[in-house]
């Protein structure tokens, strides 16, 4: 798949020097499936992407930096699929499987003038992996009670090497850097059952499941801040209601913990430290309706809610004076950038002589954009009299981004060469060239969401 994407200012003599960018993406992938027999069958799959992208920025500064990355890709995996009869209507189905990741990273950095270079400022080599062995079983023991249970286990390895460390000012270890296994590997356990309250038409789940999160990718060779990954629990509970093949809904509630989440202490010090829990919980609904055919109706609504339920009191910043007032007022907060509702209706459609497509919308609704969730106006007068009479250094307390819409529209053809459907494919996302923020953050730094853009794929299945 190829990504052409080009951002430039009005004008080449504004004062952002020209800023934009421009990047190109390939994506590869192929998968294999083989039925050993009635019961057993085995998927290998590969995939690659190769990225290349060039950004041009100038952060008040007086040069325009550069940034330059190369960017590889590409993983393989093999999974063995169980459905084996036991005793009577009690069977067992599972996967067991191996997956191995590999991510390299080539990054340079300028600074320039107008998109001329000037003198080199960075220059980093990076090759991180992942290893994964996965299992999962459900035994159906009767259509009241169906226990399920799984366990992943993660480990990652790699390397990072700065080339130009000289030019490097600070005393840290950070010229080479490996990781192996023991720094950040993962165990996630999951355990849980469903049951079939009515047969072919409703459904009740519920599970509980253990994930994590690796530190910043700023800090993960940094292994002399001794960082842990973040751990992640997750509660779910659902219903499903299906009829025959015109009406698929299903609906659950969730509730997601964290704990040992990484921050960044002083702000702005490039020092990280484990610290601070939070909760999301919300209502997630899905629904797909074919009322007649060729016609396939879908729609997503999300609610969301969060909390910052433990944080850090105190601190080395010397703009809270060893108290860290900012964490102090963060605690019963809304968690900063997730949106408050998500939304999202498509249409797709299809024809007996291979023409199809689909058209589609999506909603992404406010999001508060300070570590301080400020819904009222009592929290928000405080915080300011605290910044603007006391120098504390806390965020804009006010500020709440007010989402957006996107609406994207695709064109498929299908052919039958030999047996083999091979599918063409047109995408164009952001069909009316919305300005959206796919970051909106604190201090008026805003990340530029994807423009208009268009995507073609040759998709063959054998």
């Amino acid at each position: 798949m190829y990504n052409p994407l080009t951002f430039s200012p009005p004008s080449p003599s504004d004062i952002a020097q020209n800023d934009g960018g421009e990047r190109r993406e390939f994506i590869e992938r192929l998968d294999i499936n083989y039925t050993i027999n009635r019961y057993i069958k085995i998927l290998t799959w590969g995939f690659g992407l190769q990225t290349n992208w060039v950004r041009f920025s100038k952060f008040y500064s007086g040069t325009q930096e550069e940034q330059d990355y190369r960017i590889g890709k590409y993983g393989v995996g093999t999974n063995i699929n169980f459905d084996v009869p036991l005793y009577g209507e009690i069977k067992f189905k599972g996967i067991l499987g191996y997956e191995l990741y590999s991510d390299d990273t080539v990054y340079r950095s300028f600074d320039t003038q107008y998109r001329e270079r000037l003198d080199i400022t960075g220059k980093r080599y990076t090759q991180f992996l992942t290893h994964a062995l996965f299992f999962e079983g459900e035994l159906t023991l009767h259509k009241l009670f169906c226990p399920t249970v799984g366990v992943r286990a993660d480990m990652f390895s790699g390397e990072y090497n700065n080339k130009l460390f000289f030019l490097n000012t600070t005393t840290l270890p950070e010229k080479d850097q490996t990781i192996r296994p023991k720094d950040y590997s993962h165990v996630s356990p999951k355990v849980g059952f469903y049951s079939n309250i009515v047969d072919d038409f409703l459904r009740f789940r519920a599970n509980v499941s253990n994930g994590y999160m690796l530190p910043p990718d700023t800090t993960v060779f940094n292994t002399y801040m001794h960082l842990a990954p973040t751990e992640l629990w997750q509660y779910e509970a659902g219903l499903t209601v299906m009829y025959k093949k015109y009406l698929w809904f299903d609906v659950a509630g969730y509730m997601i913990d964290s704990d040992n989440d990484v921050k960044e202490f002083p702000v702005g010090s490039g020092l990280y430290k484990n610290s601070g829990t939070t909760r999301r919980w919300g209502i997630e609904n899905m629904v797909k309706i074919n009322p007649v055919k060729y016609i396939e109706l879908d729609g997503t609504f999300t609610w969301m809610n969060s909390e910052v339920r433990k944080t850090t009191w105190f601190g080395t910043n010397p703009a809270t004076s060893y108290i860290d007032v900012g964490s102090i007022l963060t605690r019963g907060a809304s968690v900063a950038n997730i949106p408050e509702f998500q939304a999202g209706a498509r249409i797709n459609w299809s024809s007996p002589v291979g023409l199809g497509g689909g058209f589609g919308w999506t909603y992404v609704g406010p999001q508060y954009t300070d570590s301080y969730g400020t819904s009222s106006w009592s929290r928000m007068l405080i915080l300011n009299y605290l910044n603007n009479a006391y120098s504390l250094g806390l965020n804009d307390a006010d500020t709440k981004y007010k989402g957006y819409n996107l609406f994207d529209v695709c064109l498929t053809y299908t052919v039958i060469i030999n047996n083999f459907p091979m599918v063409f494919r047109l995408d164009v996302k952001n069909i009316f060239n919305q300005r959206w923020a796919g970051y909106a953050g604190n201090y008026g730094i805003w990340a530029a969401g994807m423009p208009r853009s268009f995507y073609g794929s040759v998709a063959v299945k054998w």
